[in-house]
């Protein structure tokens, strides 16, 4: 099912050459497809070979999702939460952008004997729905992007859009998750790049960040991240509630260990059996942001769970 024209393709593979990967892959297994890709010298393929990791789903045992739901996956790529979720729900729609990534997740849908996945291609800020059909949506590593597609808008005001558009296609009481970087995670002040592949940008102020992107890159900054505050007043503003944030680790696209924020005795014994046998700077910077209480605002990566206010609920500050 598609709403736009094959002309978007997001990560580095041509037309052409996805072209030469559906002619190879077509009819082969799961486990043949992730050899086939392993042989090949191509940019970006491990995006792809992981996704057939279900660890990168992990948050999703976060959300409350029973056999009669109906799931959205906003972005989802080839299909690594897709897949996931399908074994524990109704229904997923499944939508991105790019189509050779859909044409990617039909495949593993065959494999999997998934009838219960509908792929659709479409933009996050233009969704074929308009009703509360959902129970749960989700959007793993995407939220950031939808500056992109805001045809010059800001970035931020975009993201706003979406997440009250969001909340308008959930049912009564469903829930959001969300897995995104930290603007003020620790790893991006020395070691990461920002989703622009430039260093700092994320935490620079936005109009120097736009400085530094249209020197290096040729374009305005676009892609947001936030801080842990910033994310949650988003969502209180945008009608969100039950507001629920987890540090994933050592990120959400490949996490061995998830928990929740407010667990900080879980944070300290973390600390203190890998981040100290893991890195050193990490293990004193932590130890002296866990004294102070404020460890929150440098973990690098949250994934973020949120329920629909419900017209019964008055949402307070802080929740």
């Amino acid at each position: 099912m598609s709403f736009l024209p094959d002309s978007y393709s997001y990560g580095n593979i041509s037309h052409e050459k996805w072209e030469e990967i559906f002619s190879e892959i077509s009819g082969k297994t799961n486990e043949e497809i992730q050899e086939y890709l392993l042989s090949q010298k191509l940019k970006g393929k491990w995006a792809y070979i992981k996704t057939f990791r279900n660890n990168k789903a992990d948050g999703l045992f976060f959300l409350p999702i029973t056999d009669n739901d109906v799931v959205l996956d906003i972005g989802c790529g080839p299909g690594s939460l897709t897949i996931p979720v399908a074994r524990t729900c109704r229904h997923v729609y499944a939508v991105d952008a790019t189509l050779a990534r859909l044409r990617f997740l039909e495949i593993r849908k065959r494999n999997e004997k998934a009838e219960n996945i509908t792929p659709i291609h479409a933009s996050a800020l233009a969704m074929p729905f308009k009703e509360p059909l959902f129970d749960h949506i989700l959007m793993n590593g995407v939220f950031e992007y939808m500056g992109e597609w805001g045809s010059g808008n800001d970035p931020g005001e975009i993201q706003k859009s979406v997440l009250r558009e969001t909340k308008n296609l959930l049912k009564e009481k469903g829930t959001l998750f969300i897995a995104i970087e930290n603007r003020f995670g620790l790893d991006f002040f020395y070691k990461e790049r920002d989703h622009n592949k430039l260093y700092l940008t994320s935490i620079m102020p936005r109009f120097l960040a736009n400085i530094t992107n249209m020197i290096f890159n040729k374009k305005r900054y676009l892609t947001y991240t936030h801080s842990f505050n910033a994310y949650n007043k988003m969502l209180l503003e945008a009608g969100f509630t039950k507001i629920n944030f987890f540090y994933a680790w050592p990120d959400y696209r490949d996490p061995r260990y998830i928990f929740a924020h407010s667990s900080r005795n879980i944070f300290k014994y973390y600390l203190e059996n890998f981040i100290k046998t893991a890195s050193k700077f990490n293990y004193y910077f932590f130890k002296m942001a866990y004294k102070f209480g404020i460890e929150r605002f440098f973990v690098s990566h949250f994934i973020i769970t949120a329920r629909k206010q419900s017209n019964s609920e008055k949402i307070k500050p802080g929740n």
